[in-house]
Order: C-alpha cells, then structure tokens, then sequence
C-alpha cells in the first residue's frame, strides 16, 4: 500500500497540466510503491483528458477518475475517497511540487502526525509562504499564531484523521480551502510544520482568484456563515476564538471588496442576503477596523455595502 497519495484536481489545465504531473510522477530517490497520484478530472472540455490519458497509459502509479464538473471540493473529496494512501497531498493541476517533496514528507510522516505543514511559494515572488515555525504543535497553537495559510495544497493530511472528524471540503463553493483549514486546524492534535519549500503556485492568468464573480462574494458569505457555526459548536479559548473572528471578518470585507466592483441592483441584493446573515456582524473582530466595521454593520445592517463603501472612499 502506497504512503502518500497525491490527488491532483483537473479542470480545463491543459496548458498547465503537463508540468504537473511530470513534477508528481518523477519523484526522486523514493521507495517504489511508497505513493500513487490520482488525477480526477472534474469534467474538463480541453485537451486535459487526452493528456491524462497519455500519462496513465505510461505510469502504473497513476490512476486517472472521471466525473461531470461539480467543482473542486467534491473532486478532492472524490479523490479521497479512492485514495490508498495513510496520507494525502491536494495539489492543482496549474501548480508544481518539488522535485524531493515526497522523500521529505515520507520522512516527515514517520511520526504519524495528523498533518504536516510546509512552505510555498509562487512562481515570481521571493517571498514564501505558510510561514510557519519548524516543530511538532497541536493544531490551536498554530491557529493562535495566525500566521497559517488557508491554502489546502499546503499541508499533507493523514486520511485516518480527516474520516475521524469527517473533515471534507464544502461542495459547491469557491474559497473552499478558508473554510475547511481553521476548521482542520483546530481539532489536529498534532501537526509536524517543515520549513521546506515543497510546493510552487502557478498564478495563472485565468485563475478563479483573479476574476471578480457574484458567486464568489455571496460563497464568502457561505464561508464566513460555516465558520461562525463550528464557533458556536465548541467552546473555544479567546485567543483561538479571536482568530476565527479575523477569519470571519476577512470573508466578509473580501466579498464586499468583490461587490462594489458591480452595479447598484447587485448590490442591493447583495445588502438584503447580509441582512439575512446579520448575526455575523456580531462575529466579527481582529483587527481594529473589523472590530470598527462590527459596530457600524450592525448599526446599519441593512446598508453594509453603502458603509464599506464609505470607509473605503468607493464613489459611486
């Protein structure tokens, strides 16, 4: 039985795809059947298909799965569960990983953490990511920290652990990874952080990031309304409640900042579905303009967007 299963996500990468999965296949210095790549193809219309195609008639530790386009939560929870590995890594198919990143996880879950933790980086930019502290910590240490990325690519998770807490991504949604990591976070009891840089991000220029959509500001509103619901099912210390406050914050304020860029109507609507989710406001905190944003939100919950605005300097 393999190790480690690597499940890579496929939508319409064909561009990107290639690069992906030479990265994953020709892992260096790694026992042979320490770990297998799924690739689920998550109904893509390009050429991605065929390439898969291609690879798996080549290498026998990949395994290629098929499904109509639901979205990227429920391909990753489709790949888990096929998986045959105690641990596994989710990894987009517009991205890369480091040629040594296996032999170091290997060496890394020997331990059996929950979850290991690494760093980043994006392809142009010195600076890297999930800068964490080297070590072993139970998972609400980190989150006090709150110098986590959200980024699931960014961690490898024992599989046992995920079915333990039923731990899935969030069908349907976008931003998935900001509702599922604090969530993941807070009930590991052990999480192994290396300081190596074992994955590489691609900003692709037609990513979901980089492109303003309604569904991707009411879905941060699904975020934010998730993670306030998982507050008020466990009774949490203030230092760990504080950060899922910020978190809660952060979804709402970078849904607003997709709003504005929309015309009136939406974002009427858009004032009427927060006014429906108005207890968030009451969530909110962290920083001293969240905590700002608190008071005024729920002063005027049902002119959110005409108050941001404000405080931004947006005119009409």
């Amino acid at each position: 039985m393999p190790t480690i299963s690597i499940i890579i996500t496929v939508y319409n990468k064909a561009e990107y795809l290639p690069r992906c999965l030479e990265s994953c296949l020709n892992q260096q210095e790694v026992p042979a059947g320490s770990y297998e790549v799924i690739a689920v193809d998550d109904g893509s219309t390009d050429e991605s298909p065929a390439i898969l195609g291609e690879y798996v008639a080549k290498w026998p530790f990949l395994r290629v799965i098929t499904q109509p386009n639901a979205g990227l939560s429920v391909a990753r929870n489709n790949g888990v569960a096929e998986a045959k590995g105690a641990y596994l890594w989710f990894v987009d198919a517009d991205d890369h990983i480091a040629p040594d990143a296996v032999k170091t996880l290997l060496a890394q879950e020997s331990a059996m953490p929950d979850v290991v933790a690494f760093r980043a980086q994006t392809e142009g930019e010195k600076e890297e990511r999930n800068l964490l502290p080297p070590g072993m910590y139970a998972g609400q240490a980190l989150l006090r920290g709150n110098l986590f990325e959200d980024c699931a690519p960014f961690y490898l998770f024992r599989k046992e652990f995920l079915r333990d807490w039923r731990l899935s991504f969030y069908p349907g949604i976008c931003h998935e990874d900001a509702e599922f990591t604090p969530r993941m976070l807070y009930v590991a009891s052990e999480v192994s952080v290396c300081e190596k840089v074992l994955y590489h991000v691609f900003p692709a220029p037609n990513s979901l990031g980089r492109h303003p959509s309604l569904k991707r500001a009411y879905d941060l509103v699904t975020v934010a309304d998730s993670l306030a619901d998982f507050c008020q099912q466990h009774q949490m210390r203030p230092e760990v409640a504080d950060v899922f406050s910020f978190r809660i914050s952060k979804a709402l304020n970078n849904a607003l900042s997709i709003i504005v860029m929309f015309d009136d109507n939406e974002q009427k609507s858009f004032d009427s579905h927060l006014y429906d989710h108005k207890y968030l406001f009451g969530e909110m905190g962290g920083l001293k303009k969240y905590r700002l944003e608190r008071v005024l939100f729920r002063l005027f919950p049902q002119h959110v967007v005409e108050v941001y605005r404000y405080m931004k300097g947006i005119r009409s």
